[in-house]
C-alpha cells in the first residue's frame, strides 16, 4: 500500500529515486529508510525516512475515515469518534489528515492541538475528560467550553462523582453549579454563538515537526527507541515551542486566529482576501508550491512573520542549498504594501500587527493602565451582539483581582452570568475570579 501511495505521489520511479537518492530498479524493490538508519546516516536528505513517516499518518487517517464511513453506512445520523488524541508530533497525529476524518474527538490538550483540530475541521465535535472537581479541573472545564469543547467525559474511577445510592458525591457537588449553567441558558447561548476569527493564520507544519525530531535525535545522544511516550509529551522541541510562543503573541494582542496546513496553502488558502497576517513558527520544511503562495501573499499586501528563514528543507525533509524564502525575509518586502518580518527584530510582532492593520476592538488592563497579564479573552458573535469571556489563566491559591475592560467604542454591556445590566460605556471595571470566567454581552 505504501508503494502504491508513493507511486501516486511521485508519478515515476525515476522521480522517487532522484528525491530519495536511491537506485531502485523496480517499484517492488522500494523500501523506506528506518529511523535507526536515518539517525546515523550521512548527509541531510531524510526523504526515504520522512516519506515513510508521512505514509504512517496517511494510513492512520485512512483507517479512522474507513471506520467513520462504516458507522455512517449503518446510521447516517450517528457520530463516529476517536479518543485519546495526542499532541501534534513527529508521527501518528497529523491533524491536517486526522481532524477531517472523524466526527468527534476526545483530545488531550497540548501544543495547540485543540486550536489546530478546530481550525482544520470547524464541524469537529471535541470532548475533554475530567477526573475531579478541584479548582484546576473546574477552571479547565470552563476553559474547555470557551475554546470550543462541546462535552465532557467524566472519569470517576474512585466513585467520588456519584455515590453508590445515586446521590452526588463530593466531586459531583463541586461541579454541579457549572453543569447547571452550561446545560441552561448560558450554555445554549455560547453554543449558538460563532467564534470571532481575526484575519490571522498560523501555518501548522507536520513536515517541520518530523524534520526537527530527527535533527534532535542525531545530536541528542542515547538510543532514540528508549524514549517513551512521556519523553515525547513532556519534552520539547523548537517547532512546538515556537507554535506556543506565536499563539501567546496573538492572544496577548487580544486577537483570535486560526491554523492552516501546507496543503491548504498550496490550494490557495491565502488568496481569500480575509487573511492579513501569516505566522510561520519554525517552519523548517516547506514545499516550493507553498513558498510561491507565500510570496504571492506578500506581493499582494500580506504580512508574514517567521522566527527562522522558512524552507531550509523541502516538504520531504531534504536539505536545500538555500532556504526557499531567505531572500524574501532578507529584503523585507516585495512590490505592494506587504512585509516579511524575521524575529527577533527591533520591534518584534508589534510591527507585524501594525503593518497588517490589526487592532483588537477590546483589551484588558490593570487598574493603573498596564496590559493585563495572565488573562485570556474569548470573543463570540451572537447576532448583532458580541459575547466576551474574560478568563484568568489558572494559578493555584489566587483570589479575585481587579481588571479593566476597554472597548474601542462605547457599547451596552450585560453580565450574562450575574444577569446584571452594566449600562453603556467604553470602560468597565471588573473583579475576575481565579476559576470561573466573567461573560459579558456587548451590543451597539
Amino acid at each position: 500500500a505504501m508503494r502504491l501511495w508513493l507511486r501516486g505521489e511521485y508519478g515515476s520511479l525515476a522521480a522517487l529515486n532522484r528525491q530519495w537518492g536511491t537506485d531502485f530498479a523496480d517499484w517492488g524493490d522500494v523500501v523506506p529508510r528506518l529511523t535507526d538508519a536515518a539517525v546515523r546516516q550521512k548527509g541531510e536528505n531524510f526523504s526515504a525516512w520522512a516519506d515513510f513517516k508521512r505514509w504512517m499518518d496517511v494510513a492512520f487517517a485512512r483507517a479512522v475515515r474507513m471506520g467513520r464511513n462504516a458507522v455512517h453506512a449503518a446510521d447516517p445520523h450517528a457520530l463516529a469518534a476517536i479518543e485519546g488524541a495526542q499532541i501534534p508530533g513527529w508521527g501518528g497525529y497529523d491533524y491536517a489528515r486526522l481532524a477531517p476524518a472523524v466526527d468527534v474527538m476526545e483530545i488531550y490538550d497540548g501544543d495547540e492541538n485543540i486550536e489546530i483540530a478546530r481550525s482544520l475541521n470547524p464541524a469537529l465535535v471535541m470532548l475533554m475528560t475530567f477526573s475531579s472537581g478541584d479548582a484546576r479541573q473546574r477552571h479547565g472545564l470552563w476553559r474547555s467550553v470557551l475554546r470550543g469543547m462541546r462535552g465532557a467525559i467524566l472519569w470517576d474511577e474512585s466513585d467520588r462523582l456519584v455515590n453508590g445510592d445515586g446521590s452526588p458525591g463530593p466531586w459531583g457537588r463541586q461541579v454541579a453549579p457549572i453543569f447547571i449553567e452550561l446545560r441552561g441558558v448560558l450554555g445554549r447561548l455560547l453554543m449558538e454563538s460563532e467564534r470571532v476569527s481575526d484575519p490571522v493564520l498560523t501555518l501548522y507544519s507536520p513536515a517541520s515537526l518530523r524534520t526537527q525530531w530527527l535533527l534532535d535525535r542525531r545530536v541528542g545522544g542515547g538510543p532514540w527507541e528508549n524514549r517513551g511516550a512521556e519523553a515525547e509529551t513532556e519534552g520539547d522541541d523548537a517547532v512546538r515551542a515556537a507554535m506556543r510562543r506565536f499563539a501567546r503573541m496573538v492572544s496577548r494582542n487580544w486577537l483570535q486566529g486560526n491554523y492552516t496546513a501546507p496543503g491548504l496553502v498550496e490550494q490557495g488558502a491565502l488568496r481569500n482576501g480575509h487573511v492579513r497576517l501569516l505566522l510561520l513558527p519554525h517552519v523548517l520544511a516547506l514545499s516550493a508550491r507553498a513558498a510561491a503562495e507565500i510570496r504571492r501573499f506578500v506581493a499582494g499586501g500580506g504580512v508574514v512573520v517567521a522566527d527562522v528563514a522558512p524552507g531550509r528543507f523541502d516538504e520531504h525533509s531534504r536539505r536545500l542549498p538555500h532556504p526557499l524564502l531567505a531572500d524574501l525575509f532578507r529584503n523585507g518586502s516585495q512590490a505592494g504594501q506587504g512585509a516579511a518580518i524575521l524575529l527577533p527584530g527591533p520591534n518584534g510582532l508589534a510591527e507585524a500587527f501594525a503593518r497588517a492593520g490589526l487592532r483588537a476592538p477590546f483589551c484588558i488592563e490593570t487598574p493603573d493602565g498596564r496590559m493585563a497579564e495572565g488573562v485570556s479573552l474569548f470573543r463570540f458573535r451572537h447576532g448583532a451582539a458580541t459575547i466576551l469571556a474574560l478568563h484568568r489563566d489558572f494559578a493555584p491559591g489566587t483570589i479575585a483581582e481587579p481588571f479593566v475592560l476597554r472597548l474601542s467604542s462605547p457599547g451596552r454591556l450585560r453580565d450574562l452570568r450575574a444577569g446584571q445590566a452594566l449600562g453603556r460605556a467604553d470602560r468597565v471595571a471588573l473583579h475576575l475570579d481565579p476559576v470561573t470566567p466573567t461573560i459579558l454581552m456587548v451590543s451597539a
